[in-house]
């Protein structure tokens, strides 16, 4: 996948979401043209697998809307939602 300006802006979203749900900080993301870097802050309760696994799970899904659905759209929103609730 290449990360487009909209596509970061939907990961930054996303990774605000699971930071509301779950005791998972996201101190810096970096996005560059093809992969991503994450300085995550957590609880000790979480494993590094743990965190990986949760990160993964409710970031990979929601990529197949970005470029299908406007990000302003209620169908989006909702969906996004879903992913992170």
């Amino acid at each position: 996948m290449i990360f487009t300006e909209n596509v970061e802006v939907h990961l930054k979203e996303v990774c605000q979401a699971i930071s509301e749900r779950y005791e998972i900080d996201f101190l810096e993301i970096g996005v560059d043209k093809n992969h991503v870097h994450f300085l995550i802050q957590s609880v000790p309760k979480y494993s590094p697998t743990k965190i990986a696994q949760t990160v993964h799970f409710l970031t990979v899904p929601s990529f197949a809307y970005v470029e299908l659905l406007p990000m302003t759209s209620p169908l989006y929103k909702f969906v996004i939602s879903l992913l992170t609730s």
